[in-house]
């Protein structure tokens, strides 16, 4: 089991679609899109990629070769950065 006695597989599930959702849903839509470069790649896409970083750990702590719970970590511990990164940037969009 994981995270709160839930399968990996049904956490990994609601991650990809929390990616998706916000790959079509974009929070501050005309903010957004007033940007240019880096900064509007950041806040357009940073957050379905970190749902989809989210959803890769999940899913590889479904196998059970133990050597992978390293790589999970530091999937995880990316995406984690990259959420940072993303509130920054929608922050600064003010």
């Amino acid at each position: 089991m994981g995270f709160l006695n839930i399968s990996w597989w049904i956490w990994g599930c609601a991650a990809l679609v929390v990616a998706l959702v916000y790959a079509f849903y974009i929070p501050k839509s005309e903010l957004v899109y007033a940007t240019k470069g880096l900064q509007f790649f950041i806040v357009r896409w940073f957050h379905s990629l970190v749902w989809i970083l989210l959803a890769i750990s999940f899913l590889a702590r479904t196998f059970e070769d133990q050597r992978l719970s390293p790589i999970a970590n530091l999937i995880a511990i990316l995406s984690g950065v990259l959420y940072v990164i993303f509130l920054v940037a929608l922050i600064r969009l003010k």
